[in-house]
């Protein structure tokens, strides 16, 4: 008897271990948040993240974060976009200011997304940066 709660108390450290994320290099904030420059930042080098830009395209030919794939927010065609996308992914996403990528965030929360951010000040506090 004391033999099987040692094992389950094993296990049940094993499986908080493994739940915490311990181990691994970057760890990841509680989904549909915002994050700053900063965080961002460290998420992007971890490349276990996907950058989502749901600017206009003409925002985007103005100057946009390296590697973003877009999908613009205006589009009638944004919801059966992001309803493409893999939804076990990790995402950052990003518009001018924050407004249209809060608003792409909670939609993409709604369709049970994993794990989506929300970069606060867009890419506006992102060219700022430097």
């Amino acid at each position: 008897m004391k033999l099987n709660k040692i094992l389950l108390l094993s296990v049940l450290l094993s499986l908080a271990s493994i739940l915490s994320g311990e181990g691994k290099k970057v760890s990841w904030p509680a989904a549909f948040v915002d994050i700053g420059i900063l965080q961002a930042e460290k998420l992007l080098k971890s490349g276990n993240v996907i950058l989502l830009d749901v600017r206009t395209d003409r925002e985007v030919k103005a100057g946009h974060i390296k590697g973003a794939q877009q999908i613009n927010y205006n589009s009638r065609e944004f919801e059966a976009l992001i309803k493409k996308l893999d939804r076990s992914q990790n995402y950052i996403v990003y518009c001018a200011v924050g407004g249209r990528s809060r608003r792409a965030v909670d939609l993409m929360e709604k369709l049970k997304f994993i794990s989506v951010y929300n970069l606060k000040g867009g890419y506006g506090a992102w060219s700022e940066k430097d």
